[in-house]
Parts: C-alpha cells; sequence; structure tokens
C-alpha cells in the first residue's frame, strides 16, 4: 500500500516535472525568439510626393493653357494684338465640351462615392477598435466592483443575491471581451493595417475630387458659350494651336506680355531626379508664411546649368499678393494601378537581388510559429514610403517589416507582435 502511493505521487510528480519544463523550456526559448511586425500587400496606387522651397516674383511672361485636352474650331486673335482679361481668344468644339464634361462629371460622382464609401468604412472599423476600448475599461470597473462587493459580503454588508449579480454583470461583460477579442493577433494587425490603407485613399481622394471638382466647374463654364478667354491683360506674342487642332491640358494654346499690374508666379527649385514624374498642367499646393494655402498649376520646367537641379515655375491667383512672399510647393502624383504594394522598409537585399521575407505560420504542438521564407521580387516602382513588387506574392502573404533591423534568415522561427 506504502509502494503504491509512493509510486503514484512519483507519477504525479514526473508528469508535473515535464509540463513544468516543457513550459519553462517554451518561455526561455520564446525570450530569445525574434519578435517581429508584419503587413499584408495592398493593391492600388503609389502617389509621389514632389516638394520644393521658392518665392512668389511677378510675372512678364505668360503661357495660357486650355483646363482640359479639347479640339480649337477658330482662333479669334492674332500675335501683336493687344488684349484685355475676358477677351475671347479661342471658339471650341461644343460637342466635344459635352462629352468632356459627361466623362469629367461621371468620374466626379464615382470618385465621391468612393470616398463616401471609405469614410463609412473607416469609421465602422474605428467604432469597432473604440468598443474594444470601452470593454476593457468596462471589464476594469466591473472586475473592482465584483472585489469590494465580495469584501462587503464577507463583512455581512451585502447580500449573497447582490454578490451574485455582481457575478452575472462581470460574466457577461467578459463574455463581450472575449468575443471581440477572438480573433488572431496577425488579424488585428491586419486591421490595423487596412485602417491606414483606407486613411491613405482617402487621401488620395480628397485631393482627386478637389481637381475634379474645378474642372467640371470650368467646364461648366465652358457649355454656355464655347470659347476660351484670356485671364489676364497684355500683348500676344505666340499662338501655338492651328484650327482643328486637339490641344492636350498639358500644351499652352499661346503666350503673352502680362501688364497686369497684381500677376505674379512661384519660381522653385529642386533636384532634377524628384521631378521626373512631374509635367506641365499638373495641380499643386502652395504654402507661404507657413499657413497660407493657394491652389496652383505648374506651366513649366527647365534644367538648370548644373545638371542637378530644376526651376519650376506655378502659376498663382491671390489678389493679397504683393510678391516676395517665401514658402513652399508640394505635388502629388498618382501612378498606375498595382496588384501589390508593400512598405519601402520591407525590401531588403542590394542591387538587383531584391527579396522581402513573410511569415509562415506553422501549428506546433502546444502553440503556433511563424517560419521566415524569401519571396524573390521585382520592383516596378516606389514612392516616397511605399514601392509596388512582382514575383511570388500573394495577398494574403505576411511580409515581414524591416523596422528595427533585427538579422533575419530563411527559415528562421520567430514570433509576431
Amino acid at each position: 500500500m506504502i509502494y503504491k502511493t509512493f509510486l503514484k505521487k512519483s507519477t504525479y510528480l514526473f508528469i508535473a516535472m515535464i509540463l513544468f519544463f516543457t513550459f519553462f523550456s517554451k518561455t526561455i526559448n520564446n525570450l530569445n525568439t525574434p519578435r517581429i511586425k508584419t503587413v499584408k500587400p495592398r493593391e492600388g496606387h503609389l502617389v509621389k510626393i514632389i516638394r520644393g522651397q521658392g518665392q512668389i516674383k511677378p510675372e512678364v511672361c505668360t503661357r495660357l493653357y486650355l483646363p482640359t485636352t479639347l479640339i480649337i474650331d477658330r482662333v479669334l486673335v492674332n500675335p501683336g494684338d493687344k488684349i484685355e482679361e475676358g477677351t475671347e481668344l479661342f471658339q471650341l468644339n461644343s460637342t466635344m465640351i459635352n462629352n468632356t464634361y459627361e466623362q469629367e462629371y461621371i468620374k466626379y460622382h464615382k470618385t465621391k462615392l468612393e470616398l463616401d464609401q471609405l469614410k463609412e468604412e473607416l469609421q465602422s472599423k474605428e467604432i469597432i477598435l473604440y468598443n474594444i476600448r470601452e470593454l476593457e475599461k468596462q471589464l476594469k470597473f466591473v472586475t473592482e466592483d465584483k472585489n469590494t462587493k465580495m469584501m462587503m459580503y464577507d463583512s455581512g454588508s451585502i447580500s449573497k443575491r447582490a454578490l451574485d449579480e455582481a457575478d452575472i454583470v462581470l460574466e457577461q461583460i467578459q463574455s463581450k471581451y472575449l468575443q471581440s477579442l477572438n480573433r488572431e493577433e496577425t488579424d488585428k494587425q491586419n486591421e490595423a493595417t487596412r485602417i491606414r490603407n483606407v486613411q491613405r485613399r482617402i487621401s488620395t481622394l480628397e485631393m482627386e475630387l478637389k481637381v475634379l471638382k474645378r474642372k467640371v466647374d470650368i467646364l461648366t463654364d465652358l457649355k454656355s458659350q464655347s470659347v476660351f478667354r484670356s485671364t489676364i491683360e497684355g500683348e500676344i506674342l505666340t499662338i501655338y494651336c492651328e484650327e482643328g487642332e486637339k490641344i492636350s491640358r498639358e500644351d499652352p494654346v499661346l503666350s503673352m506680355i502680362n501688364s497686369s499690374n497684381n500677376s505674379y508666379i512661384f519660381e522653385a527649385e529642386t533636384d532634377l531626379d524628384q521631378i521626373k514624374d512631374a509635367s506641365p498642367g499638373d495641380y499643386a499646393s502652395i504654402y507661404l508664411n507657413g499657413d497660407k494655402e493657394i491652389e496652383s498649376r505648374l506651366e513649366s520646367i527647365y534644367s538648370n546649368n548644373n545638371g542637378s537641379t530644376a526651376t519650376l515655375t506655378f502659376s498663382v491667383n491671390d489678389d493679397s499678393l504683393t510678391g516676395n512672399e517665401t514658402g513652399y510647393f508640394i505635388l502629388r502624383k498618382r501612378s498606375g494601378f498595382y496588384n501589390f504594394i508593400v512598405p519601402k522598409r520591407s525590401i531588403r537585399g542590394t542591387g538587383r537581388e531584391k527579396f522581402i521575407y513573410h511569415a509562415v505560420e506553422k501549428q506546433g504542438a502546444l502553440s503556433k510559429s511563424y517560419i521566415i521564407k524569401k519571396i524573390r521580387i521585382k520592383v516596378l516602382e516606389s514612392s516616397d514610403t511605399s514601392v509596388a513588387v512582382s514575383g511570388e506574392i500573394i495577398s494574403d502573404s505576411a511580409v515581414v517589416l524591416d523596422e528595427d533591423r533585427i538579422p533575419l534568415n530563411e527559415n528562421d522561427r520567430v514570433l509576431i507582435e
């Protein structure tokens, strides 16, 4: 009998030691395992941001541009003509104006609809995160209330029924909280990533909507008379178009000496490699004296003699300008559509050998683990923060961010934060 009791206790002790050392070794192993952050690739467009410092200067020679691509039916002026602001310069093709108006109007409302839907989606996602935080606060409060009532019950201050009611409330809050957390940690990270992507897309669409609204307003005015008028007074130097010719918004229709007293340009200098994606006709925002914002249009780009910088000229229209104001411009240029866009800080390798790491889930005996795998990629285009790539990448790939420069190799075991 004593032997059986000893054997039973020894067996329990042996099992307890095995469990202890199993979990202890797992804990030690986890402490030594690198912790990483991952994101999923997104589809969409890159937004390239071009910046530069500059100054407001008086405008002497001005080039005029059409608001969008249109056909010139008749030229109503000649070189050497002195004209006033509002003078009719060109008769435009009314059929093309109407067609262009309809296209831009539809595009405007599609963009507005997408923007409204994204704002609703963002609000719903933020509500989910807000609800989790609120449940955490409620759980803490109810737990403290339950502990207080237990002490009151022990001292005879409250009844057993009051204590049971506190238990029920605590169980309800715990159940709601656990349901809200009934997602994998990677799913929570992906939700946060999706929120950032939605916020980024909203910012891009707001910029596009502003440009489209301006186009629709201008085309609405053109529909009534189908003429293009001068916005300034002066003397015409050169006419660049012919009757019957289709002119894009990037090409000037004429140049003239500007005799307006209050006409200015914003002249800025920036690195030549930074403006390779910009072209005349692009819209930009100019910020003066730190806070004043002026919507503007890029008129010209000239390479400087040093070969490394370029001078950009922007048209500005603001009656409060006096000249010599300093500031900076921000020009956003959207790329084509890409299926896979990842953060720039996830790209590894040198030269042409570029790759990313992604974490592959492995189900272990006690818990899940993640193994690092390498995906070779080709960089298609990049912006300040993101890179469009192609390769053996899929939309569900858990792409590893290289934030802390943790040394990793293929097949390494990692933990996801």
